[in-house]
């Protein structure tokens, strides 16, 4: 649904993501939108003629909508890529048991005169050149789960991201009933930087921001926008809330994003359809509108569009010379 991916609400982003639906009018919007679930394809859409028992292409059918973004997306730019994958591509769900000298092991298959293997395992971010796992966790960076301290330092959240998590099930109950998915395992704590760049603490670490740091569906416009975010944050034109306040914030964010997104929720940092709230979140905090230029009826109908940004640099700058006079 248009409206749901790339629209706005039409009073704006409030204080954090979830005051977007604070009205009747925002929270209508939202359940209009949450509705949509099975009207959304998924984000493997197999031709029909490919979808039978024949070809082993329907091994990478996926089960739920692409509503839940509980899995990989991508765009088909090639027209001969089903063709080639149907008929030339044998697809195995299963675990590698072991390894032989000219085959592989899988749990219900053996596949022999293997002459390579590719390992496409991704990667993580990493902060361990930098910061003992202590002092990173203390930031409010992802470490590793483990150990005694690791949970000790998460204990202080517990209280916090349970009346979070009621404050999301009571305005989004659409989320209590999520369908059956592979539920993994957390294996590192999650984000708990407000607005995803900086330390709650921020009394204790003045002038550091980490950027980049959020998975989202325009890479781009975050780049832009948590760029100026941090020039205002660190010249002092824009002061963060208090403590008790950020960390509210945070729990609220680390809450929303695992209703809404599962497993690939669970670090709080997936923000794949909440792009334009995010970054309206943070242009309200900084002060700034020249980004909201189309009227209330374009505002929250129309896509929002690189253009848009164009004039929030000289806004800024703008302001500044303003109090400076």
């Amino acid at each position: 649904m248009r409206l749901g991916l790339v629209g706005r609400s039409l009073i704006g982003s409030g204080k954090d993501l979830m005051q977007t639906h604070d009205t009747k009018l925002g929270s209508t919007r939202n359940v209009v939108v949450l509705n949509q679930n099975p009207a959304l394809p998924t984000s493997s859409q197999i031709p029909r003629k490919y979808s039978n028992s024949e070809f082993r292409s329907t091994w990478l059918k996926i089960y739920f909508s692409i509503f839940w973004q509980n899995d990989s997306t991508g765009i088909n730019q090639r027209p001969d890529f089903w063709t080639t994958v149907a008929t030339k591509v044998h697809v195995y769900r299963e675990d590698v048991v072991r390894l032989t000298e000219n085959s592989i092991v899988l749990e219900e298959h053996e596949l022999h005169n293997v002459d390579a293997i590719i390992c496409a395992t991704g990667w993580r971010s990493s902060y361990e050149t930098f910061f003992e796992d202590s002092l990173a966790h203390d930031l409010g960076l992802s470490v590793p789960i483990g150990g005694a301290s690791s949970k000790n330092r998460d204990s202080g959240w517990q209280t916090a991201d349970k009346a979070a998590d009621g404050v999301i099930a009571q305005r989004f109950p659409r989320l209590l009933y999520p369908p059956s998915h592979n539920a993994k395992v957390a294996n590192f704590s999650p984000f708990r930087l407000h607005r995803n760049m900086i330390p709650t603490n921020a009394r204790k670490y003045p002038g550091i921001v980490f950027l980049g740091h959020i998975v989202v569906g325009n890479n781009f416009r975050a780049a832009e926008v948590q760029a100026l975010w941090a020039v205002a944050y660190l010249s002092g034109r824009m002061k963060p809330p208090d403590q008790g306040e950020m960390e509210r914030s945070v729990a609220l964010n680390l809450a929303w994003c695992r209703r809404r997104y599962l497993s690939k929720g669970q670090l709080g940092h997936w923000l794949y359809y909440d792009l334009v709230p995010y970054t309206d979140t943070l242009l309200e905090d900084i002060g700034v509108t020249s980004h909201r230029r189309k009227g209330w009826i374009g505002d929250f109908l129309k896509p929002c569009v690189a253009e848009d940004l164009e004039g929030l640099l000289e806004e800024l700058k703008g302001m500044k010379r303003l109090k400076e006079s």
